[in-house]
């Protein structure tokens, strides 16, 4: 980098010859001898502070803003005294900028100043100038420093957050409203989910599961891109993925009616339930019941004459019991596990007391009110 033009105009006498302060006139050996001691001398007593006559005046700098990431841009600005006359304004820093500039203001961009340097980081900026009919730079400026921080981490929110792996959650990556975002990721057991610029889609719970079996907990995480540049992961939210499959968790026996209790996922709110003797299709409920047990599960029960009930297990050879049930999107689930009857046909006598019509009338309708 030039140094700054000599000052050769600040103290000449009539004769070309450099003078003192007091206007002596130096012998072409003094001058000689005294050297640069002299310029300095000159300089302080005739200019102070102030450039002298010829010389260049530093330029000011001012940065805006001075707080970016290193995706976001930052606007350099060179003030020279003197702007008519400026033909050419250059920003430099340590790590190696070279920006110029005929307007003398730059707008560049976070990862252009950090080079080789990763945020969070303080990068130093300056300027100086060249004017028309000089060939000597202009001093440096001021110095400013631009503060390049690290891209925010988005959140990440799932609804709702617990499913089977037949129903759907809808994932929604938050990102900063001042970034520009131009897609975001969602990551999964199954790896990575792209989206829209809208960093929000819906996933069925198979598609989290993949692999693994329900019932599991998926954590979920996203992140965003903007320029190029990919943002830190947020934090993580679990997806419960519950089995879509019934189970027989109970039988009994109240007067001459036989209970099953078929316990179904959470999300099942409206299904009819098969229920089968062995691999027979026997008879279909009414509508579930919104009653949970301790496990969260809804409970459908059934109610079937005992009597006729113990018959089929004992002349039918018929050994377990199963349900299944379908939605009123004309989903289907899985059967359940068999339930077995063997030991309870055994040990259970059916009741002398048969169930009146009337009984037998009021346990339907509560079926159909659940």
């Amino acid at each position: 980098m030039p140094l700054a033009p000599p000052l050769y105009n600040c103290a000449l006498g009539a004769s070309g010859r450099l003078t003192r302060p007091d206007r002596t006139v130096l012998s072409d050996q003094s001058r000689e001898n005294t050297g640069a001691a002299a310029f300095i001398s000159v300089r302080n007593a005739r200019c102070g502070v102030r450039a002298c006559e010829g010389e260049l005046s530093p330029p000011s700098l001012t940065v805006e803003p001075s707080v970016i990431t290193e995706t976001d841009s930052v606007t350099l600005h060179c003030h020279p005294p003197d702007p008519t006359s400026v033909t050419l304004c250059y920003f430099f820093n340590e790590k190696g900028l070279g920006e110029t500039s005929s307007s003398c203001q730059v707008t560049v961009r976070g990862s252009d100043l950090l080079k080789s340097q990763t945020p969070p980081a303080e990068v130093t900026v300056q300027c100086y100038y060249k004017t028309r009919g000089k060939q000597d730079n202009s001093p440096y400026s001021n110095k400013q420093t631009v503060t390049i921080q690290r891209l925010p981490p988005p959140d990440v929110t799932v609804e709702p957050s617990v499913i089977t792996e037949t129903d759907s959650v809808t994932l929604h990556c938050h990102t900063p409203d001042y970034v520009s975002v131009s897609l975001c990721y969602f990551s999964g057991i199954n790896g990575l989910y792209r989206s829209s610029s809208s960093c929000q889609m819906t996933v069925r719970g198979s598609d989290l599961l993949k692999s693994q079996s329900p019932s599991a907990k998926v954590p979920v995480q996203c992140f965003y891109k903007t320029r190029g540049t990919d943002s830190p992961y947020s934090s993580t939210q679990t997806v419960i993925i519950q089995s879509s499959r019934p189970e027989v968790v109970e039988v009994k026996v109240q007067m001459d009616l036989a209970e099953i209790v078929c316990s179904l996922p959470q999300s099942a709110k409206s299904a009819s339930c098969f229920l089968y003797f062995g691999e027979s299709l026997h008879s279909i409920s009414k509508a579930l019941s919104g009653r949970m047990d301790k496990h969260k599960q809804t409970v459908l029960q059934i109610f079937h004459l005992f009597g006729r009930f113990a018959k089929i297990f004992r002349f039918c050879e018929v050994k377990e019991i199963s349900c299944d049930y379908s939605l009123e999107n004309g989903h289907k689930s899985s059967r359940s596990d068999g339930y077995d009857m063997r030991a309870f046909i055994k040990t259970t006598p059916v009741p002398q007391t048969h169930v009146t019509t009337a009984v037998w009338n009021q346990r339907r309708r509560q079926t159909q009110v659940m």
